[in-house]
């Protein structure tokens, strides 16, 4: 230890004693020039010469009080009152205190004790002795030299925190979780301060544009994860060292949307609303490298959990509400090679998903495992029949296999995994406008000739993207539907243009005495079928094939309310074919199911041949019991 370090934590005492001593003084934001002179000579004396103490704007709530930065933050510090005990925070600071330890390096003080945490962990801890040292009505100045060594300690290894490459997808998740974490909450601030800053200005634009019923939090929430994926997908692009500029330059032509939102950052005002936690978020990917995402025998597709990895640690109720439950690869695996069954044997299509005119759509697309899927689908039968894939024959895939996803996250994970796969078939990098998975809500109306004139210029590239996703919606004919769609009607969110517009010939049959159960109908995964309904049959009348295959709650196949909905899906198909996953977790005999949540499963597969008929579909029914492993 300098020897000097005894000399400076002396000075500090005094200070910290006269600025106590003066009567009415607020102690913590007094006490501020002591802290800062201190940390700046002990950082100094720990050989980070070139470090500097930042001090935050202390008018501006959810800021930590100062910043250790050295081409890049380093540190965090945040001081709270000398007579408040670091252990037994309480209300707006202990909530405070848990926002924080998402910062990857925190030193936290109340002016007297020193704790460190790392990623959230408390690794090291002080306090300054004697007590006295610290007491306005005390003349004994000196601490100890074990006290001394100690505060030099905690604050060397503050200073030398270095962030290391994460070395797999989940750590990785999980660092971008906690810095988009930090970055919501500050969104979230900046919007409930009660300003009119650029975020807020942002956030009425959003709402009078794009999405009317949006609150605070969920924009709050949105604008964090498209700007975390978006620093993500750059980072992930390019081995330059990661900046916002960097990014957003990188993700110009590939990604006009994730790079619109990091120009925004670029405002002067979004800066000082924000700026220092978007700083955070390049810190922490900044060492991540594409080879994190590399294959191996015990990872060969290292994003296919990424998203549930991320959003577990994010905000597990968000997953909740949204119903985002992935798929397990043999389940997808069971559905796509049905449906490509049915292209081969009963339409000729001898080439599966990568024949002409296969036009398939996944309505909620998540991270893009069932397009993923049906490209390798298709691509199999390419080899059987031609003993090879050509550029073509994977160029046609990537034009008629299309997804919709609502989430930024899962959508910017299915737009990498695709690519890389697609580049994987085809022998070399396919234009990233090839990539058809657009962000968009599928169960909304189409709305761009509504908006297109009135919308601001930060959100236009997201406007055509809803564009291409309602040109999809209006124009383009689809034979074939597949997915998991979110299902838990608590939970629902959307849906209303359906309700409104689709859901009559599912209601109208459910007889009188059994319309107490409609209720059962206001579920996202219901809404999916009838639009999914809407979209094969009814969008574009041309008589002509169609598919559809889901994994859902099974609620429908018995339940009063779905009396209905299974009249329309027997009128609109020839062929149905159902297979029961169980899965229901309440009642007297639960059994075990294929994703983690409580109600039963289901995984149907329905076809016409879009010939006039007369009958209803014929319905084949199987149940499979046992563990989830054994299903």
């Amino acid at each position: 230890m300098p020897s000097s370090v005894v000399g400076a934590l002396d000075a500090y005492c005094v200070e910290v004693r006269e600025v106590r001593a003066v009567p009415g003084a607020d102690p913590e934001p007094a006490l501020y020039p002591a802290l800062s002179t201190l940390l700046r000579r002990l950082v100094a004396l720990a050989g980070h010469e070139r470090a500097s103490l930042v001090g935050q704007a202390h008018t501006e709530v959810g800021k930590p009080d100062f910043v250790l930065d050295e081409g890049g933050p380093l540190g965090y510090v945040e001081a709270k009152r000398p007579d408040q005990s670091l252990s037994k925070l309480r209300g707006h600071d202990r909530k405070q205190k848990q926002r924080f330890l998402d910062l990857p390096n925190l030193l936290m003080t109340n002016y007297g004790t020193f704790e460190l945490y790392v990623e959230g962990e408390r690794v090291d801890r002080v306090d300054i002795r004697p007590s006295s040292a610290l007491d306005p009505n005390s003349r004994d100045g000196h601490v100890t030299s074990d006290s001394a060594e100690g505060v030099f300690r905690v604050v060397e290894r503050f200073a030398a925190h270095q962030l290391s490459a994460p070395r797999t997808p989940r750590e990785l998740a999980d660092r971008l979780a906690r810095g988009a974490r930090i970055l919501r909450d500050a969104v979230r601030q900046a919007l409930e301060s009660g300003g009119h800053g650029a975020i807020a200005a942002l956030f009425a634009d959003w709402r009078e544009s794009l999405f009317a019923d949006e609150d605070a939090a969920g924009f709050a929430d949105a604008y964090a994860q498209t700007l975390a994926y978006g620093l993500l997908t750059a980072r992930m692009q390019t081995s330059r060292p990661l900046s916002i500029e960097q990014a957003e330059d990188t993700l110009q032509a590939t990604h006009p949307f994730l790079a619109a939102a990091l120009r925004f950052l670029s405002d002067p005002q979004v800066e000082r609303e924000i700026g220092w936690a978007a700083d955070l978020l390049v810190r922490v990917l900044d060492p991540a490298t594409p080879e994190v995402f590399r294959q191996s025998q015990s990872a060969p597709d290292p994003l296919l959990y990424f998203y549930e990895d991320f959003l577990a640690r994010y905000d597990p109720a968000l997953r909740e509400r949204r119903g985002v439950y992935y798929t397990p690869p043999p389940v997808v695996q069971f559905q796509v090679r049905a449906l490509q069954d049915l292209l081969v044997q009963r339409l000729g299509k001898s080439l599966g998903f990568a024949d002409k005119g296969v036009e398939v759509l996944d309505p909620a697309a998540g991270t893009g495992t069932y397009l993923l899927a049906a490209l390798d689908a298709g691509a199999e039968l390419c080899r059987e029949r031609h003993g090879q894939v050509s550029r073509g024959h994977v160029k046609r895939m990537l034009e008629q296999v299309r997804g919709f996803e609502l989430l930024v996250g899962p959508y910017t994970v299915a737009h990498q995994r695709l690519a890389v796969r697609s580049a994987e078939l085809a022998g070399e990098l396919l234009p990233p406008d090839d990539v058809a998975v657009f962000l968009t809500d599928t169960l909304a109306p189409s709305h761009a000739e509504e908006t297109k004139a009135r919308v601001p210029l930060a959100l236009k590239p997201l406007t055509r993207e809803r564009e291409a996703a309602d040109r999809i919606k209006d124009q383009t004919p689809i034979i074939a539907i597949l997915g998991n769609p979110p299902y838990d009607r608590s939970k629902a969110a959307s849906g209303q243009w359906i309700e409104e517009t689709l859901m009559r010939d599912f209601k109208d049959p459910v007889p009188r005495e059994d319309r107490v159960h409609l209720k059962s109908l206001a579920d996202p995964y219901v809404y999916f079928f009838r639009w999914s309904l809407w979209k094969l049959f009814e969008q574009d009348r041309k008589p002509g094939p169609r598919l559809l295959s889901f994994i859902s709650n099974s609620s429908y196949l018995g339940g009063e309310a779905f009396q209905g909905m299974r009249k329309v899906l027997r009128e609109r198909f020839d062929e149905i074919w159902i297979l029961d996953l169980g899965g229901e977790q309440r009642g007297a005999n639960p059994s075990e199911n294929v994703f983690d949540i409580r109600v039963g499963v289901c995984v149907v597969v329905c076809f016409s041949a879009g010939a006039p008929k007369a009958e209803p579909a014929t319905v084949r029914y199987a149940r499979l019991e046992g563990t989830r492993a054994e299903k």
